[in-house]
């Protein structure tokens, strides 16, 4: 979901060219990212989740929230400019009401999405098995060291 955005002294415009990382899986990078322009993907373990290229797309907010490593790669797919912020998600629900509602919705719009793709993975295909292997991720117990992300 698109943000809006007003000048602050905790953000500042970044240009990534083709194939730079913005953010990289696992590390400890602070803040989070609104899409100004092009195209970005996001890589969880090597494989593509998905790819954006919305104006005002608030993406990389997730470790910030939960003051955790990055939980995937974000690479620019073509020459990309974001805003970079870097308060903390208490700095923010106080000082940017309004981009944290957004976030918050964008956050529940991405469980949805997730969710329901998580539903159509798990239904059974004509043979009686599921339709995916993502039987075993779901009746296995948690891992409690295992990255949330």
């Amino acid at each position: 979901m698109p943000a809006s955005t007003t000048a602050d002294s905790h953000q500042n415009v970044k240009t990534f060219a083709r194939g730079a990382i913005i953010a990289e899986q696992g590390s400890t990078g602070s803040g989070w990212y609104v899409l100004l322009s092009g195209r970005v993907a996001v890589f969880k373990h090597e494989t593509q989740i998905t790819e954006f290229s919305t104006r005002g797309m608030i993406f990389g907010e997730i470790s910030s929230i939960l003051s955790r490593p990055r939980t995937a790669t974000l690479i620019a797919v073509e020459p990309t400019s974001v805003i970079h912020f870097e308060a903390d998600l208490d700095e923010l629900i106080a000082k940017h009401p309004n981009i944290a509602k957004t976030m918050l919705v964008s956050l529940a719009q991405r469980l949805e999405k997730t969710t329901d793709a998580l539903w159509a993975a798990m239904q059974p295909k004509a043979d009686g098995t599921l339709g995916s292997e993502l039987s075993d991720v779901i009746t296995s117990p948690p891992d409690e060291e295992a990255d949330a992300g």
